[in-house]
């Protein structure tokens, strides 16, 4: 089972103090690349990839968290996570109520605006999220396509996770040049290069593509995990 969905993860899988570690490097990257800890889930089957516990001590300053939550979504209409001229280095949770209906979803990292309707627009880091009912069994199939505008392109990852589920947690770990996402829990992670970053890059957004419920966020400005995990 792929551990990492991305094309810019070199890496090797380590155990460390009695825990699975997978250690990584990505080239070109600016301040953040998570060591994240392996674990199992013999139920489905999956690898579950989370970034390292360690990663917390590097959160610095909050950036935001939205008192009206949660917040319905119709289509088309986008919610703001937060907004900072000049951020650089983030932390962000997102969590995403699941309920039978079909769920589609954009979410912008240091973007300069909100996903347009018709998708990422020209935010360079942006994920498309999209969650449907399987009828065959009693689970919830997500397609997970990742969009890199001007940078690495698509990657398209899918997982499940049981109907009774009633929250999606999305993830990110963002800087200038790489971004990774862990959605599910880390049912899947990917990790990409972005490139040349826009101009502006101010927030993070939420655009719903069906009725959508924002359910929490969090955001935190990171400090450089080179300085301090050499």
């Amino acid at each position: 089972a792929a551990i990492d969905w991305g094309d810019v993860m070199f890496s090797e899988v380590n155990v460390i103090d009695g825990r699975m570690l997978h250690m990584g490097w990505v080239s070109r990257a600016d301040c953040l690349t998570a060591p994240r800890e392996i674990t199992y889930d013999a139920k489905f089957a999956q690898l579950l990839s989370n970034p390292i516990s360690e990663l917390f001590s590097l959160r610095e300053a909050t950036l935001g968290r939205p008192t009206t939550l949660p917040t319905q979504l119709a289509q088309g209409q986008s919610f703001t996570i937060f907004e900072k001229q000049g951020a650089t280095a983030l932390d962000v949770e997102l969590n995403l109520t699941l309920t039978r209906a079909p769920l589609a979803v954009s979410v912008a990292f240091l973007g300069s605006e909100a996903p347009t309707n018709a998708g990422c627009g020209t935010n360079a880091y942006c994920i498309a999220i999209n969650v449907t009912k399987n009828a065959q069994r009693d689970v919830l199939e997500f397609d997970y396509l990742i969009t890199i505008v001007g940078g690495a392109g698509k990657t398209k990852a899918s997982f499940v996770l049981p109907h009774s589920a009633t929250e999606l947690a999305v993830r990110a770990l963002v800087d200038r040049s790489i971004l990774e996402v862990f959605v599910g829990n880390g049912r899947v992670a990917i990790t990409t290069s972005v490139g040349t970053p826009p101009s502006s890059m101010r927030g993070a957004y939420v655009t719903a593509h069906t009725a959508a419920t924002v359910a929490g966020t969090s955001a935190w400005e990171m400090g450089c995990g080179w300085a301090q995990y050499p």
